[in-house]
């Protein structure tokens, strides 16, 4: 299977991946073995690949879907792996440590997924990335969701929600409002 094929792949495999409102809103699927399956294909084809471009793509991507397969410390070695390849890249940097933060928050590791978070922000801030900002607020306060720190939560939430109003996606306003009224809820 080539790059672009995986990709594809991928395509078809986040329509199957959900927000658990029973789990704080964690990244879930409901086709496991599809997603599965996608792992073994993504881990042949890195084996295969000297290309920095495809290493990060793969690397990032296995990431994300061991992750949503709450195999948390699979999702933190790619991840990791993931960030030595993008050192020198701010905006990968950037991505890879949000993406590192929800692993380790998957693995129950908050206070480390929260500091992964400021590291992205100041990294966000430092070289003025542009619509990353709200996604990090969303998930700090997801992660102060899952600690049980609701005013912290409702905080991030609100900021987050003010940028996405701002952005005009609907998805994104959707998704935040959804959250603080889990939150109030809750």
């Amino acid at each position: 299977m080539q790059l672009e094929q995986l990709k594809q792949e991928f395509l078809i495999i986040n329509e199957s991946i959900y927000f658990d409102e029973h789990q704080y809103l964690r990244e879930q699927t409901n086709n496991a073995t599809r997603v599965q399956l996608f792992i073994e294909q993504a881990e042949r084809l890195l084996q295969n690949t000297e290309s920095d471009e495809e290493q990060y793509y793969l690397l990032g991507t296995l990431g994300h879907c061991y992750r949503i397969l709450n195999q948390a410390n699979k999702a933190i070695y790619y991840l990791e792996q993931c960030l030595k390849k993008v050192e020198a890249n701010p905006q990968r940097k950037m991505i890879t440590l949000i993406r590192l933060g929800e692993a380790y928050k998957y693995n129950n590791q908050h206070n480390e997924a929260l500091q992964l978070f400021e590291d992205a922000q100041a990294i966000q801030r430092a070289h003025k990335i542009e619509n990353y900002e709200d996604f990090i607020y969303q998930h700090k306060a997801k992660c102060f969701m899952e600690l049980g720190d609701n005013a912290q939560a409702k905080e991030f939430l609100k900021s987050a929600l003010t940028i996405r109003k701002d952005k005009g996606v609907e998805s994104l306003i959707t998704s935040t409002e959804r959250a603080l009224q889990l939150l109030e809820e809750g």
